[in-house]
């Protein structure tokens, strides 16, 4: 059985004064997220004869096990650039992938995330607030992209917090719940050795207050030791000694 099915249009994506063209499409990108996180993973798509011998040794390279609906195109996007925008022009189009051209084997998964290759090209056109408003009006939370991640993160069991510097924010992945102590060997070593507790705030609340500093006078920053079960989403400030 597979951690994860991702279904959709593989695209071909060319771009301008570039000769050589890409393995692109939503479905894809996914596939190859799940597959390096480790997960057993199956792309169902269409692609054209072709592109068909590169996108074959590419899902063999990541661990991939393709399986690939005949077509006698495959969806191609032509992107350029103008004034540091980007404008995007579908090509050619395969024809959309029914329920009925699932076989029985990718149908005992985990978990199977549908992406509309079409849509998510007109919603790739959109400046980023109309495409959030077009997104809405779907009843779509977020991009597919990001479902996919997210639905790959839970099946593993995974999450993410992040350390904030000045000049930098950084996401580190661990199991989920795993203790303030082990997370903070995620970033080095020497933060795991000499542990001593851990300063932690929410994104979302450290966004509210406008800094770490703010934070901390409003008490919302609070410290934890090393047992404290790391949450998705949550800022560490790692306090260690070695």
């Amino acid at each position: 059985m597979f951690d994860l099915v991702t279904i959709g249009h593989t695209a071909r994506d060319e771009f301008e004064g570039e000769p050589e063209w890409r393995i692109g499409g939503t479905a894809t990108y996914a596939a190859a997220a799940a597959a390096c996180l480790g997960d057993r993973v199956a792309l169902l798509t269409r692609v054209g004869p072709n592109e068909r011998e590169r996108l074959a040794a590419r899902c063999r390279e990541l661990g991939i096990e393709l399986h690939a609906l005949e077509s006698a195109v495959t969806t191609t996007f032509s992107f350029r650039y103008v004034d540091g925008r980007r404008h995007l022009r579908l090509k050619a189009r395969a024809k959309g992938i029914g329920a009925e051209a699932i076989p029985p084997p990718l149908r005992e998964t985990s978990a199977v995330v549908p992406v509309s290759a079409k849509l998510e090209a007109e919603i790739a056109e959109l400046p980023p607030e109309e495409a959030a408003s077009f997104r809405k009006e779907l009843g779509l939370a977020e991009p597919a992209l990001d479902r996919l991640i997210r639905a790959t993160y839970e099946l593993l069991g995974l999450c993410s917090f992040f350390t904030v510097g000045e000049d930098e924010v950084r996401a580190w992945t661990v199991p989920r719940g795993a203790p303030a102590q082990q997370a903070a060997g995620a970033i080095h070593t020497d933060l795991e050795r000499g542990f001593i507790r851990a300063e932690v705030i929410g994104w979302q609340e450290l966004l509210k207050a406008g800094s770490e500093a703010n934070a901390k006078k409003l008490g919302v920053m609070r410290t934890e030791g090393k047992t404290y079960p790391v949450k998705d989403g949550e800022i560490l400030h790692v306090l260690f000694n070695v």
